[in-house]
C-alpha cells in the first residue's frame, strides 16, 4: 500500500472509531441523564405539565417520565423550597396524601451527603442548586438563578426535605413507572418550589428520577407567610397613631 494509501486508511479507521465513542457515549449518557422526568403538576398530564415551571395550588400531581419502564424505589423524596425576605427562616409546610405517609427527614437517604434536621436544609442562596444542597445527583437547573428569576426580592429559600412513602409496595421495592401520585399541602407560601427524586432500582445513585425547573412546581397564592404582619399588631399600631395625633391636636389648640 503507499503513502498516501495508508494516511487515508488510518485516518478513516480513526474516524470509524470516533464515531463509534461517541456514539457509545450517546447511549450511555452521562450522570443521571438517562434517569427518568420526575415531574410535579397540577395535573397527572404530560401535555399540561411544561410550564415552566407549572403553577399548582393546595394540590399536585407527581408521576415519572421514562428510563425504560422502570421507576422509582419507594420511598421517594420530595423537596420544598419556601420564599424567605429576611434572615429567618420559613417554617416548614404539611404535605399529605391518602394512603401514603409523608413526613419530614430526619437522617440522610440513598446515599446523600447533606443532613436534614427536621426536614430542614438550609438557605439555598446565589450558587447552590436544591439537589447539591441535599448532596444527591440530580438536575442542577433547580437553582437560585431560576428559582429566584421569577421573585427576586427574595433573599434566600428554605428548603425541607419530604419523604413520600407509599402505602400500597413495600418499602424498598420498585414503585413502577408513569404513576400518579396526588398531594395536598398547607401553610405554603406562594412562589414556593416543589420538587420530587426518587432513586433507579437498577443503578443506585447513578441514574435518578428528579424535576428539572421546567417541570417543578410553583405555588400561588399570597407571599410570604411570616412577613405579612398580624391584623392584631396593625390595629394597635393605627390606635396608637390616632391617639398621638389627638394629642398633638390637643396641645396646639
Amino acid at each position: 500500500m503507499s503513502s498516501l494509501g495508508k494516511f487515508l486508511s488510518k485516518h478513516a479507521c480513526a474516524r470509524v472509531a470516533s464515531a463509534l465513542a461517541f456514539a457509545m457515549l450517546a447511549a450511555v449518557g452521562t450522570g443521571p441523564a438517562l434517569g427518568g422526568n420526575f415531574a410535579v403538576c397540577n395535573a397527572s398530564s404530560t401535555v399540561t405539565c411544561g410550564a415552566d415551571p407549572n403553577p399548582i395550588f393546595a394540590s399536585f400531581h407527581a408521576f415519572t417520565i421514562g428510563k425504560d419502564g422502570n421507576g422509582p424505589l419507594n420511598p421517594f423524596l420530595l423537596f420544598v423550597a419556601i420564599p424567605n425576605i429576611d434572615a429567618t427562616p420559613e417554617l416548614a409546610p404539611t404535605i399529605a396524601s391518602t394512603g401514603n405517609t409523608i413526613a419530614l427527614a430526619t437522617s440522610p437517604r440513598y446515599g446523600q451527603t447533606g443532613t436534614p434536621v427536621s426536614g430542614y436544609l438550609g438557605e439555598l442562596s446565589a450558587g447552590d442548586e436544591i439537589y447539591g444542597m441535599a448532596g444527591l445527583t440530580g438536575n442542577n437547573s433547580m437553582n437560585w438563578s431560576n428559582l429566584s428569576g421569577l421573585d427576586p426580592g427574595v433573599l434566600s429559600f428554605s428548603v425541607y426535605e419530604f419523604v413520600a412513602t407509599i402505602g400500597a409496595t413495600p418499602v424498598g421495592n420498585n414503585l413502577g413507572n408513569g404513576n400518579d401520585y396526588v398531594f395536598s399541602y398547607t401553610n405554603l407560601a406562594a412562589g414556593s418550589y416543589i420538587a420530587a427524586w426518587g432513586e433507579d432500582p437498577q443503578t443506585h445513585h447513578t441514574f435518578v428520577y428528579d424535576s428539572p425547573f421546567t417541570t417543578s412546581g410553583r405555588t400561588t397564592g399570597d407571599c410570604c407567610l411570616h412577613d405579612v404582619p398580624e391584623p392584631q399588631p396593625v390595629a394597635l399600631l393605627g390606635l396608637g397613631l390616632f391617639a398621638l395625633i389627638a394629642i398633638r391636636r390637643k396641645f396646639n389648640s
